[in-house]
């Protein structure tokens, strides 16, 4: 606006870019993406820390001299001349237009108690390191509560309170729950569950202690009171989107916002609301919280209100990406291809351009090989035109043509090829990264359920039925519901009624009993494309669960009804012979087992530490390992002295350790929010591998790795002569010495650390923090240096097919 000389007002309530001032942490990094998207704004904007972004911000502010006013907007009314009236805190200004740039963090939730105004209580942590031998308490238990107790506890005593029994695996995430649970454990942070707040004093909170509400009803009595001797408090309890403002504005919502936290406000395609001409949102408000995405969206209301024809930012990128697609426009080229391919067409206009974007066509000769059987590659693939055969078991193949799609088995469970397919014609295909399409299929609810029936089709061929097409499962498809589970979380017990059969899309289930002293007995895990529950379905004589099912990690399964699996066999009584069959092995197996208190054990363990969630994990046999290190220092001299592998800590079983070590799981959480969506990777040989040159050093993969196996660099301390004589210059220093832990970014600023004072560093320095991990010693011939380097033969790297021999050998030895 300044740049058009439109007569303009900027209003922040505080200070300048108040989202990242206020509520950021001191030196928290601030992404720039997404990366594949240019960036329109006049204002400049490039990854790093808060205080550098902030800085270069604020330079430019004053440097253009941008009218900014220190103002909190309280209302703004339509005029009957079409403009608005904007009232503030200080005055009422009139506007011909009014864009509406606040998120939700300005709008947090209130406790409402006595003693919340008290200087001391805050919604927001600043510098963990300004707080040193504190008592302290955390109101909240979701991620940033989680994330505001963690960064506080090892140098204060730390109170959390909250209101639920337990934590809720659907307001915190799994990482940050196992992370808490262990510092809980160690006793570093004391939560006290079934509390609220009472009243906050100068020294002092008082809590209420909550018992279960009365049946039928969903007060809770209070049961008695807390007082704790606190110093701090952080009210960490969420923020709302500010309905009430907009809809005051006359903004409508495409849900109702009282009941959906998650509505969003009805805008045209250039973030104008409807019904409301003039008055724009752009941000967060409109399910785009990336702070690229703001500033484009801003730039380009500018444009419009100038009268300027408005390219989409992501034309250029399209344009190069669909070149190969008939039409003269991104918009004509999708048009093309959403009246070929129906999977696309149920996707709405903006995830669609996203996913595209990073999309690849390719050209395919007749007979070329698209994936083999086994390959891990996880992508998704669609015909845009020509046809794929697909070699399913049976005597005859699948011949896909234009407008279907494939890949979604492995794409959705994340497991090796169970099929080759290879180009039957000239076919140009349209090859969509893994992280993209799942991201699509969540934000998309009529995208993922398309996707679902086909794959029901498929996977009950592939599982129950090899030989048998899959047209035969039409009619059974339609029954199918789908449920997920959570880490641990049960999904029948025994003594349950058996009233459907499982069978498992992702994930690792543990099949258990309990022996006559009330001890577990795990009986088996049963991992993607097991069924589970059969006994009960299938069996006349039983008509309950004889055992129990947990879910080891994010499970997610397709639940057939008894009834309606029953009716299916009556029709197809192949059915039936086949999965008693399986029964019958399972059952000597079982029998077997339960006999054995050395299998049980083994089982039991492989479970609890996520040993059968492995694709490639390293175990070492304490009965060879004579503690010389040798693995570990291979591994960093493999690594430019950064060793992915910890000998000393992890679990220990059967007289096996089970190294902290990546095990490239199943469904790997890690996998599961990567910002630039190339940084970590599952490659074709199972190998989850991170791409160094497109880290941004987020950590997100770090804290959804439930095993602490994923590392972010941390910068060299100085050495002793460097503290004592004071900084040498760069040009003193080896270059070895500081890479490529600290890397000068020509747009940041001053790190202002002490490892950048000691070596003098310039004013264009940043520390840069990737993250590192096993990556299986992709640039050694020989394999892992671990397993290599080791003397004895102690360590060595198993597969996930090979784990049954490796359980079965464990029991022995046990």
């Amino acid at each position: 606006a300044h740049q058009q000389n439109l007569n303009y007002l900027l209003f922040e309530k505080d200070r300048l870019a108040n989202t990242i001032d206020y509520y950021y942490q001191k030196g928290k990094f601030v992404m720039a993406l997404p990366a594949n998207i240019p960036l329109r704004s006049d204002l400049e904007f490039a990854a790093g820390s808060r205080d550098s972004v902030l800085r270069r911000w604020k330079q430019q502010a004053g440097d253009l001299q941008l009218r900014h006013r220190h103002e909190d907007v309280r209302e703004v009314s339509k005029r009957a001349d079409g403009g608005f009236d904007v009232t503030t805190s200080q005055q009422t200004y009139v506007a011909r237009h009014v864009i509406v740039a606040m998120g939700k963090k300005g709008n947090p939730n209130k406790l409402n108690k006595p003693g919340e105004a008290l200087p001391h209580v805050s919604d927001r942590l600043v510098d963990p390191g300004a707080f040193e031998g504190k008592n302290i308490l955390v109101v909240g238990g979701g991620d940033a509560a989680a994330e505001v107790a963690m960064a506080l506890s090892d140098q204060n005593q730390v109170y959390m309170s909250y209101h639920r029994s337990a934590l809720n695996p659907d307001s915190m995430n799994e990482s940050l729950r196992g992370k808490v649970e262990e510092k809980l454990a160690r006793g570093m942070i004391d939560m006290i569950f079934d509390s609220a707040v009472k009243q906050i004093k100068a020294n002092e909170v008082e809590l209420n202690l909550m018992g279960p509400p009365e049946r039928g009803g969903s007060e809770r009595p209070i049961l008695g009171t807390r007082r704790l001797a606190i110093d701090q408090v952080f009210t960490m309890i969420g923020a709302k989107t500010p309905s009430a403002f907009l809809t005051k504005c006359g903004v409508r919502f495409r849900a109702a916002p009282e009941t959906d936290r998650k509505a969003l406000p009805l805008i045209s395609e250039r973030y104008e609301a409807e019904g409301v001409e003039g008055l724009y949102i752009i941000g967060a408000l409109t399910g785009k919280d990336l702070i690229k995405h703001a500033m484009n969206q801003g730039f380009e209301v500018i444009q419009s209100i100038c009268g300027e024809t408005v390219e989409p930012i992501d034309e250029a990128g399209l344009q190069k990406t669909l070149q190969d697609i008939p039409g003269d426009s991104a918009e004509a080229k999708i048009k093309t291809m959403t009246s070929r391919i129906p999977v696309w067409a149920t996707a709405s206009a903006g995830p669609l351009r996203d996913l595209l974007l990073v999309s690849t066509v390719h050209h395919v000769a007749p007979g070329e090989v698209i994936f083999e059987k086994g390959s891990y590659s996880t992508t998704f693939y669609t015909i845009f035109e020509g046809e794929v055969e697909i070699d399913v078991p049976g005597p005859e193949k699948v011949r896909l043509t234009q407008g279907d799609f494939f890949g979604e088995m492995s794409l959705l469970s994340d497991v090796p090829r169970s099929t080759a397919a290879r180009a039957a014609t000239s076919t140009i295909l349209i090859e969509t990264p893994r992280n993209a399409m799942l991201k699509l299929i969540s934000a998309e609810p009529e995208t993922k359920a398309f996707i679902d029936r086909r794959w029901v089709s498929r996977a009950l061929q592939m599982y129950l039925a090899p030989n048998q097409p899959a047209s035969v499962f039409e009619t059974l498809s339609p029954r199918v519901e789908w449920q997920a589970f959570k880490r641990h979380e049960v999904v029948f017990h025994e003594g349950d009624p058996g009233d459907a059969i499982y069978i498992i899309r992702n994930g690792v289930v543990k099949i258990s009993t309990v022996d006559t002293a009330g001890n577990e007995v795990v009986i088996s895990n049963r991992s993607v494309g097991d069924y589970i529950g059969e006994m009960a379905v299938l069996n006349d004589d039983i008509d309950v669960r004889t055992a129990t099912a947990t879910a080891v990690n994010a499970v997610e399964v397709m639940h057939i009804p008894r009834d309606d699996i029953a009716e299916f066999a009556q029709s197809n009584p192949w059915l039936i012979d086949r999965i008693r069959e399986q029964t019958g092995q399972r059952s000597v197996e079982t029998a077997l087992v339960r006999e054995s208190p050395r299998s049980t054990a083994v089982l039991g363990d492989m479970s609890r530490y996520g040993v059968v969630e492995s694709t490639d994990v390293l175990l070492i046999d304490e009965t060879k390992c004579i503690r010389c290190d040798n693995c570990v220092n291979a591994c960093a001299a493999t690594h430019n002295g950064q060793s992915r592998l910890d000998r000393k800590h992890g679990p220990s079983f059967a007289y096996v350790h089970v190294p902290v070590a990546c095990r490239h799981c199943v469904g790997a959480p890690c996998l599961a929010d990567c910002p630039p969506g190339d940084a970590i990777l599952r490659d074709e040989e199972g190998v989850v591998r991170i791409n160094e040159s497109t880290c941004i050093g987020c950590g997100n993969c770090a804290n959804y790795c439930p095993y602490g196996v994923i590392f972010m660099v941390e910068p060299p301390e100085p050495a002793w002569w460097q503290r004592w004589f004071g900084p040498r210059s760069k040009a003193e220093v080896p270059a070895e010495a500081v890479t490529p832990v600290v890397q000068p970014q020509d747009s940041a600023g001053p790190c202002g650390c002490e490892t950048c004072g000691a070596y003098d560093y310039p004013q264009t320095a940043e520390h840069r923090e990737i993250a590192i991990k096993c990556d299986m010693c992709q640039t050694l011939s020989g394999g892992p240096a671990c397993v290599s380097s080791c003397p004895t033969g102690a360590a060595i790297r198993v597969k996930q097919h090979e784990l049954p021999v490796i359980d079965f050998s464990l029991r022995m030895r046990k």
